[in-house]
């Protein structure tokens, strides 16, 4: 899985925020947010920070040295402060959480450094005297001392200078101003600083020791706090009585029945259990879900926002086609469970395999991004290749729409305006007035009221009724919901945009739905309230399933799965999987081409006649990932293979120089023997 496709974030090479902010970070307690709203965490401690520049005075760290640890240093920074590069770190994706989530290198390169100047001091001898060898700073103990009250004062400084500065349109950066972070940081920077001008050893290093550790604890107990305020979470109670009773029912489930489907629930306790129970639903929380399939679900009516999917906001008809064929449920909250029997399991009869066969006409259907009911009324008939209207018109009903509006038979404000914006309705807190359709005053009134917008509808069918409200996200206002009195919850909150299921009402109930403001304004495209006609829902899901009579789909292992169809006219595979770089399709063994419909489930165009499709998942770059990580392992190997033998190495090179040194010595021996008889004069004759 790939993570979320951005495609709002440019790569030009600007400041995601002046670099100065990261001062703040090496501060204890100064976690702001987890979210992308807040920076990387980059505490490392008050003693490190403070030796951290004493490095770059060191007498026997060359100057090469520093200026390299240096320009690395500034590369880091860089990088968290510069989008292209920022982006590379995280494979080319914008973080959801943890923004800057490779700052633990940065904070590992500065304690190994800080760690070297503090070595090079006389506070790491036995007898604070400086330390002798390569490891000696070359600075006294005197100018060591100096050196501490000159740190002191220049963090003091930065701090009192981060305390001043204006943080109120950035976000959650406005932490970092805090007394809360401050202050703890200037007296454990004083404590620290005044312990080591102290000069008892023995007093000074048990001290460090305590402040230290104080120091620490207080940072993590402030960042545990904060940060269980912030992210959602659950507790190891809940979750093990959940998994003790769900797990059982699922188990028996699946033994009973082995083939591929999703299976849900229907009281949510967090949205990651179907990876606990191992049940293939949609609900799940991860910055890896990809955007595509958050914008297909979300289309259709289910929560999929901000990296979140649940199996809330379904209905009958997005059941039946996404292959939901078991729900769990029970009367009773999950953390009230004491045995599985609390627990009940609904089969779906009405259900598709995951793969099945349709009309040709649904890959050219394409989704209204906020029209949900349109969009999943729109899609069953673009399966079965109809033309008939999804939705019923208002002043109509259409025997085979999928759904019938609720008939409007008033509406009225209390203390709010209402203007439109490009197509929007766009309410404000403000005057009120008690007229249906007239335009409230001039909004200056005081918001002495809740402010609200009520609507007042009767069915004009049978069948479960559905509340949507579209809208796009970045329009999102938070409101509650009250339908004839009774507060069914929020919307347009963080993961509160979905369809809301009002339950079966009959022709001509009425419904009183009142939208409650809790901020200062409020926008949607229209307000729409239907009624399922179950007899055409049941009609179309019938022929989908008459289609489908000799379809199997079945998966052969995690990462393969196969389809087998046969139909007398040319149809397409839709499948219900969202397509990922990685799949590949054959049928009948020879490679076939994915489609993607609707910008995101994969489809194979299929001839009449039965046919054997085979979808097979292989991660992309698979081959070169194996290729770099052998070739960096056969370079680990080598370089771990010179390093134990090195002294062999050196000893064969001395060797080696040795014999040249005989060999030279041999030759130069030899040419003196040649010019010594060369030169010697030949023997006079006797005769």
């Amino acid at each position: 899985l790939w993570k979320l496709d951005d495609t709002t974030r440019t790569f030009d090479f600007t400041e995601k925020f002046p670099p100065f902010l990261l001062l703040g970070k090496l501060l204890p307690a100064s976690y702001d947010s987890l979210y992308s709203v807040g920076h990387a965490n980059l505490y490392v401690g008050t003693i490190t920070v403070l030796f951290l520049p004493l490095f770059f005075l060191m007498k026997n760290v060359s100057v090469r040295r520093k200026v390299s640890t240096g320009l690395l240093a500034l590369f880091m920074v860089i990088s968290l402060t510069t989008e292209p590069i920022y982006r590379l770190w995280h494979g080319g994706a914008d973080p959801g959480g943890s923004p800057g989530r490779f700052s633990f290198a940065l904070c590992f390169f500065m304690v190994i450094i800080a760690a070297e100047a503090f070595a090079g001091t006389s506070y790491a001898s036995e007898d604070d005297t400086p330390v002798s060898g390569k490891r000696v700073s070359g600075v006294s103990g005197v100018r060591e001392r100096l050196y501490i009250i000159g740190v002191f004062f220049v963090l003091l400084a930065t701090d009192g200078i981060l305390a001043n500065l204006d943080f109120t349109t950035m976000d959650k950066r406005d932490a970092l101003t805090t007394p809360g972070v401050i202050m703890p940081a200037m007296a454990f920077l004083a404590i620290i600083c005044g312990l080591f001008l102290v000069r008892n050893k023995v007093f000074r290093e048990v001290m460090l020791c305590a402040a230290v550790l104080s120091e620490l604890s207080f940072s993590a107990y402030d960042t545990l706090t904060k940060e269980a305020v912030e992210c959602p979470y659950s507790s190891y109670a809940s979750y093990v009585n959940y998994v003790k009773n769900t797990l059982p029912v699922v188990n028996d489930v699946k033994s009973k029945d082995k083939s591929f489907y999703r299976f849900e629930e229907d009281f949510q306790r967090f949205a990651n259990d179907p990876m606990v129970l191992n049940t293939r639903g949609v609900s799940y929380n991860g910055s890896i879900l990809k955007e595509k399939a958050l914008k297909y679900l979300a289309a259709i009516g289910f929560n999929g926002q901000y990296y979140t999917t649940r199996f809330v906001g379904r209905t009958e008809l997005t059941k039946d086609i996404l292959g939901f064929k078991y729900v769990m449920k029970s009367t009773i909250p999950y953390y009230n469970f004491k045995s599985p029997a609390d627990i009940t399991v609904s089969e779906n009869y009405d259900v598709l395999p995951l793969a099945y066969l349709a009309e040709n006409t649904v890959n050219g259907f394409v989704f209204d991004e906020d029209e949900a009911l349109d969009n999943q009324a729109g899609l069953l008939k673009a399966l079965i290749g109809s033309t008939s209207t999804p939705l019923s018109d208002v002043a109509g009903i259409e025997a085979d729409a999928l759904f019938t509006p609720m008939r409007q038979d008033d509406m009225w404000y209390n203390n709010v305006t209402e203007t439109e914006r490009q197509g929007y309705h766009h309410f404000k807190k403000g005057t009120a007035t008690a007229d249906d359709t007239s335009i409230p005053g001039d909004g200056n009134a005081p918001n002495t009221a809740d402010a609200s917008v009520t609507y007042t509808f009767t069915a004009r069918t049978d069948g479960q009724a559905y509340l949507h409200l579209p809208c796009e996200a970045g329009k999102f206002r938070r409101i509650k919901i009250k339908v004839n009195g009774s507060d069914i919850g929020e919307y347009f909150g963080g993961y509160e945009y979905f369809i809301k299921d009002l339950g079966y009402a009959k022709a001509g109930d009425e419904y009183t739905v009142e939208l409650v403001l809790t901020t200062d304004e409020l926008y949607f495209k229209n307000i729409n309230i239907v009624t399922e006609n179950t007899a055409s829902l049941k009609s179309d899901i019938n022929k989908l399933l008459d289609i489908n009579k000799s379809t199997h789909f079945r998966a052969l292992s995690e990462t393969k799965l196969q389809v087998e169809t046969d139909y007398a006219r040319d149809m397409t595979l839709y499948t219900t999987i969202p397509y990922e770089a990685g799949w590949s399709a054959t049928v009948d063994g020879k490679p076939a081409d994915i489609v993607t419909a609707q910008d995101c489930v994969m489809t194979v165009a299929l001839p009449a006649g039965p046919h054997t499709v085979l979808f097979t998942y292989t991660p992309p770059w698979l081959g070169g990932a194996v290729a770099c990580t052998a070739a960096g392992a056969a370079i680990l190997c080598v370089i771990v293979w010179v390093q134990r033998n090195k002294a062999f190495f050196k000893r064969q090179a001395e060797l080696h120089a040795q014999v040249r040194q005989i060999k030279r010595g041999i030759a130069e021996r030899e040419k003196l023997e040649r010019l010594e008889r060369f030169n010697q004069p030949e023997p006079l004759d006797r005769d």
